[in-house]
C-alpha cells in the first residue's frame, strides 16, 4: 500500500507524492494530501516534482495564489532549462495572475529548452496565444 511505502521510507519524496496524490484525487482529503506534499518538500526542498505538485495544489485546490506564486518562482529559478517546468510556470502566470509578459517569458524559456516535437508544438501554441492576447 502507499501508506506502507511511506512508513518504510519516510524520506522518500516519490512515496510521499504518490500518497499525497492518492489523498487528493481518490480520497478527496485535501488536508491529508497537503501534509504529504509538505512532507515531500521538507525531505528535499528543491525536488522538481515536489515543488510543482505543491505549487499546483496551492493554486488549483487551495486557491492560495500568493503561496503558489512563491513555489512556481522557486521551480522556475531552479529549473531554468526544463521545458515542462517553464510551460507550467507560464500557464500559472497567464491564467492565475493574468501576467501575459511573464507568461510569454516562461514559454520562451521552454521553447529554448530541449523537448519533444509534440511538446514544442504546445509551447509554440502557448507563445502564439499570449502574443495574440497582448495585441488585444
Amino acid at each position: 500500500s502507499l501508506r506502507a511505502a511511506v512508513d518504510a521510507e519516510p524520506e522518500s519524496v516519490m512515496a510521499r507524492l504518490r500518497l499525497g496524490d492518492h489523498y487528493q484525487f481518490f480520497k478527496r482529503d485535501m488536508d491529508a494530501a497537503e501534509q504529504q506534499y509538505l512532507a515531500a518538500l521538507a525531505s528535499k526542498k528543491m525536488d522538481k516534482r515536489a515543488l510543482m505538485s505543491y505549487a499546483e495544489f496551492t493554486w488549483q485546490v487551495r486557491a492560495q495564489i500568493d503561496i503558489a506564486s512563491k513555489y512556481f518562482e522557486r521551480a522556475a529559478a531552479a529549473y531554468k532549462n526544463d521545458a515542462d517546468v517553464q510551460n507550467r510556470v507560464g500557464i500559472f502566470h497567464e491564467f492565475a495572475l493574468g501576467a501575459i509578459p511573464a507568461a510569454e517569458a516562461a514559454y520562451r524559456k521552454a521553447a529554448d529548452a530541449k523537448q519533444t516535437k509534440q511538446a514544442r508544438a504546445t509551447t509554440l501554441g502557448n507563445i502564439a496565444r499570449v502574443l495574440k492576447a497582448q495585441r488585444r
